[in-house]
């Protein structure tokens, strides 16, 4: 196994003892390991003296992390707790148990309809002296006559 695979092993501190030293005796000889530990123990020590990095960077990092696009029922149930959905709940079962029950609203079909406009045209044309008037005279003279008879 060649030496420089185990540097990130060495700086996790992963490595025994035997292979620790092996590490220690290959920085001597290689140009390429030792620059990478000096860069990273500046970067270390730049993190440990500026705690202003290191907040900067993790709060940043939060925020990615727990940054989250809500779905349609997310905002809906986040927006709708239990005790007020309850209440708008319960008021609209209110409201239609109540126009469900109102005596006098009935659903109509079209015969019913045909029916009252049947009875209503009878009405009309049992008295068929409405049908005989030609002028407007004729037409305030039967309405004078009507109104004094109710």
């Amino acid at each position: 196994m060649k030496t420089c695979t185990l540097f990130d092993r060495y700086r996790d501190g992963e490595l025994n003892r035997v292979d620790t030293e092996s590490f220690h005796s290959h920085l001597v000889a290689c140009a390429d390991c030792r620059l990478k530990i000096s860069l990273l123990d500046n970067l270390a020590a730049v993190i440990k003296n500026d705690p202003f990095v290191m907040t900067d960077l993790s709060g940043q990092i939060a925020k990615k992390a727990f940054q989250q696009n809500k779905t349609w029922d997310a905002i809906l149930l986040g927006w709708l707790r239990p005790g007020p959905a309850f209440v708008a709940l319960s008021l609209v079962c209110l409201l239609f148990s109540t126009l469900w029950f109102v005596p006098n609203v009935r659903p109509t079909n079209a015969f019913s309809e045909y029916e009252k406009l049947l009875d209503e045209a009878n009405a009309v044309n049992m008295d068929s002296s409405i049908s005989q008037i030609q002028s407007d005279a004729e037409l305030f003279t039967w309405l004078e006559q009507e109104a004094r008879s109710q």
